[in-house]
């Protein structure tokens, strides 16, 4: 997990149909969209991390699983263009578009936080009164990654303290990370 994603939201961008859906797509991809504390790390971390832990060739040759970064300014997409220069000179090959941002719209509620929704037992930590509460929570972000298995022990013991979480939620994430880690 990483320290300094603050927020994620999933959902639709890249293309011109209105009020996208998951079975009405139309030319948009499916994405997801960040909020990070520039304390911890920068966009260029973010860029690296995209570079190394995705499947960039896109074989379906649809535009609902592309491979995609949207950027909000220029220095943004200076730091996206540069990152896939070096990757690619190491040898990479990214089919990846870098296109500017223009519109984010949010998936389907199952969608979201979709690790956490499987654990009803972990969700109620969370303490939402609403979808959007829970969409909008970094506490929900921390839990969803958690129950994804995109968490160590030492990132458990950090989130514990920050969030002071229930010991009957800690001892499921426990378990959840022995078993991704097996």
């Amino acid at each position: 997990m990483l320290q300094g994603i603050e927020k994620t939201r999933v959902g639709y961008a890249g293309g011109t149909t209105l009020n996208p859906t998951y079975t009405n797509i139309g030319d948009h991809t499916e994405t997801i969209e960040m909020e990070f504390d520039g304390a911890y790390m920068t966009y260029e971390d973010i860029m690296d991390l995209f570079f190394v832990s995705h499947t960039p060739e896109n074989r379906t040759g649809c535009t609902q699983y592309k491979s995609i970064i949207f950027y909000h300014d220029e220095e943004q997409r200076e730091v996206a263009l540069k990152k896939k220069r070096e990757f690619e000179e190491k040898g990479y090959f990214f089919n990846t578009d870098i296109v500017p941002f223009e519109r984010f719209y949010l998936a389907e509620f199952y969608h979201q936080k979709y690790y956490l929704q499987k654990y009803k037992v972990i969700l109620k930590e969370v303490g939402a009164n609403s979808e959007d509460d829970l969409i909008n929570s970094e506490k929900a972000t921390k839990l969803n990654g958690h129950c994804g298995g995109y968490g160590t022990l030492e990132d458990l013991k950090r989130d514990r303290e920050k969030w002071n979480f229930k010991e009957e939620t800690i001892e499921w994430l426990k378990k959840i990370i022995d078993n991704y880690n097996r």
